[in-house]
């Protein structure tokens, strides 16, 4: 069975800690100075100062867990599909407060993601 396909917000309604396949053009935001410390499968922690993301056709966007230089060089602006467990995170607080979590969905577990054809 397909993947249910993410193409926009209104595509992630009931599907949280559910296998996507998200479609959308492939960006990285770099974090000039700073850095973000992110636990990798072996159970190591590594610091990031890029972090890749993808922009739905809505202009929503949806984040990728860490991801190697060389992919983010190679698909950079390219659209993607994307295939992997969407997390979305809760809206707490209501109101945004100084470093509170950012609500931003983001695919774990990523199995794969390719340009599109």
């Amino acid at each position: 069975m397909a993947s249910p396909v993410v193409e926009s917000a209104a595509d992630l309604t009931g599907k949280n800690r559910s296998e996507v396949e998200v479609r959308g053009t492939y960006g990285i935001q770099d974090l000039g100075g700073h850095a973000l410390k992110v636990e990798q499968p072996d159970g190591s922690w590594k610091k990031v100062h890029r972090i890749a993301f993808v922009t739905l056709a809505d202009g929503s966007f949806v984040s990728f867990e860490s991801r190697p230089d060389e992919e983010m060089a190679a698909l950079e602006g390219r659209h993607v599909i994307a295939n992997g467990t969407i997390v979305i995170p809760a809206q707490w607080p209501a109101e945004p407060v100084m470093a509170s979590p950012d609500p931003v969905p983001t695919l774990v577990e990523i199995s794969s993601i390719e340009p599109a054809s």
